[in-house]
């Protein structure tokens, strides 16, 4: 992170920062199996992060990995996700690996959004998921299966 002034005389602008480069990388992740049957939202574990802008005019780039999601048991069984940060919703996908048939569905799932937080303030952003129906469902389904949560600030 740049932190002072770059002098205009060794080719800099004088500017202490510039909008669109990324100022600092949190990341997070799980590697062992969660499995739930509820169909309201819980997090996952080790799938939450912390971060401090340096700014109210950066922006926040979240990108999650879901790894090896696996939803079986019954027809119409799927899995959603949400983002949040902290209370607050700012990304959803509702039924993926909607399960049409008698087989287990299992897939990888990667999600990016870019959120504005106007803040200074420690953010904390994780990934929650649920099932459409009471039956298990699974991040990390099987052995050397990992899961990510990265975030950067986006200078504004």
């Amino acid at each position: 992170m740049l932190t002072g002034a770059t002098p205009a005389a060794n080719g800099g602008t004088g500017k202490t920062s510039t909008a669109g480069f990324i100022a600092q990388v949190i990341s997070g992740g799980a590697t062992a199996a969660q499995t739930s049957n509820s169909t309201s939202y819980v997090d996952c574990t080790n799938m939450t992060v912390a971060i401090t802008p340096s700014a109210t005019s950066s922006k926040i780039l979240c990108i999650v990995h879901a790894g090896n999601m696996s939803c079986g048991v019954n027809d119409a069984d799927a899995i959603s996700f949400k983002i949040l940060r902290a209370s607050t919703s700012i990304y959803e996908v509702i039924n993926a690996n909607f399960r049409t048939n008698d087989d287990d569905v299992n897939s990888d799932h990667t999600f990016c959004v870019l959120d504005s937080p106007s803040s200074t303030s420690a953010l904390t952003y994780k990934l929650q998921f649920k099932n459409r129906q009471s039956n298990n469902i699974k991040i990390n389904a099987t052995d050397n299966t990992n899961s990510s949560i990265t975030v950067m600030e986006v200078l504004g």
